[in-house]
């Protein structure tokens, strides 16, 4: 038995300079995992559930919710834009309606979004407010939850330009919470500051209201990255690394 949902036309703008044939190219190379969502409460990390996927041969696209399966049609316009007519879904019954039909209501109100370093990003009014990333790159978070297990308390000391170095200490909670402190050493100062965490793949991002910070998960080590999530260079590079 099927439950169609009806959506009004959404319309998104890709903030790109690529043609239509280069952003559909890519679109159509991968299949989406949801890793990100702000219409959703629960961490996304690793879950298995809300995808979308369009069509190599045609411009049909379908995906899966909290835990049915729904499809519809998508078509590229000019000036990167792109229009996705949800047309229904599949009617199972799960424990997640509620968050599923928040995730439908959502994608209806998005009006942009961008593809960047294997990560899908859809927007309302330049806010990012969801991100999928591709299917190969969402084996990694499997891989970074379940065999490196990064949940606990990770330490290790970072260069400082006006002092000795900097003692980090950084605990991740199961509840993806965090606290982070750092004791500037002969200085008598030390700062704290918690928040929340997400893991994207490999990435590991201290969100932030002043800057987000990020890291590479490692086996049992945290490795500090700069603010286009690339490692750090230079002849102290290998100090920054927290460890388990």
């Amino acid at each position: 038995m099927k439950k169609y949902f009806l959506f009004s036309m959404v319309v998104f703008t890709l903030f790109s300079c690529k043609s239509n044939t280069e952003m559909e190219v890519e679109l159509k190379s991968h299949a989406w995992n949801l890793v990100n969502s702000d219409a959703i409460n629960a961490p996304l990390n690793g879950r298995e559930s809300y995808t979308i996927d369009f069509s190599k041969n045609d411009t049909t696209v379908s995906g899966i919710g909290a835990c049915n399966r729904y499809f519809g049609s998508y078509a590229l316009k000019a000036n990167n834009k792109i229009k996705i007519d949800i047309k229904g879904a599949t009617m199972m019954a799960c424990p997640n309606l509620n968050e599923e039909q928040s995730y439908f209501m959502m994608m209806d109100s998005v009006d942009a979004f961008k593809i960047e370093n294997d990560t899908l990003k859809f927007m309302i009014h330049k806010n990012v407010i969801a991100q999928f990333i591709n299917a190969e790159a969402f084996k990694d978070i499997h891989t970074a939850q379940n065999s490196l297990d990064y949940i606990g308390t990770y330490t290790g000391t970072f260069p400082a330009a006006d002092c000795p170095g900097i003692n980090v200490e950084l605990v991740l909670n199961k509840d993806y919470s965090y606290t982070q402190s750092m004791d500037y050493i002969d200085r008598n100062t030390k700062f704290t500051e918690k928040g929340k965490f997400t893991v994207e793949g490999n990435i590991l991002t201290l969100m932030s209201n002043d800057m987000n910070q990020y890291y590479k998960v490692g086996e049992n080590k945290l490795t500090r990255l700069d603010s286009d999530k690339q490692p750090v260079t230079g002849p102290m590079a290998d100090m920054y690394i927290l460890k388990k």
